[in-house]
């Protein structure tokens, strides 16, 4: 079983059909701004979607499931995001919204340490909440094995347990 992470259904279920694949889904988290609490945005603890064109945001690379999500939100709602850093590592993108060098786009469960000890702020990303799936991906007429599906589990319920200890 090849292990997808991040992918949003309405589009990767259409490719994994397109690939032969099937998938088995996981969970979801949703994603929010995430900003310095100096940003301007703080102030009033809501976005200013007037000023969004003009934000420096530091999101994932452009070649992964999350950019494109991010990418098709905002097109919905005729706003253009551009990156000002692209990069693959979330924990970085963390640290450079923590030195104020612009605006993350990032899951709930990631920051939450952060926000807790005030170092960064969560704004929503709009009224409509910007969720991501998490799935295992295998291909259409493969019967799993008794090991893939040992592995699927383990996977399932390793990420269940990691996030029911994230939200307490």
């Amino acid at each position: 079983a090849q292990i997808i992470t991040r992918c949003h259904r309405p589009y990767h279920t259409l490719l994994l059909n397109r690939l032969g694949k099937n998938h088995i889904a996981l969970s979801t988290d949703n994603l929010e701004f995430i900003i310095n609490p100096l940003h301007p945005w703080s102030k009033k603890m809501q976005v200013d979607y007037s000023s969004l064109e003009s934000q420096r945001f530091i999101l994932t690379d452009s070649r992964s499931y999350t950019f494109d999500l991010v990418c098709h939100y905002f097109q919905n709602y005729n706003h253009t995001l551009m990156p000002f850093i692209e990069i693959s590592n979330e924990e970085s993108i963390k640290r450079l919204v923590e030195l104020d060098l612009g605006i993350g786009i990032l899951p709930d469960w990631m920051v939450r340490k952060e926000i807790r000890d005030g170092s960064l702020i969560s704004l929503p990303i709009g009224r409509k909440q910007l969720k991501r799936h998490w799935i295992v991906s295998h291909q259409q007429g493969h019967e799993l094995s008794f090991a893939e599906t040992l592995f699927v589990g383990v996977v399932s319920n390793t990420y269940q347990s990691i996030f029911s200890e994230l939200i307490q």
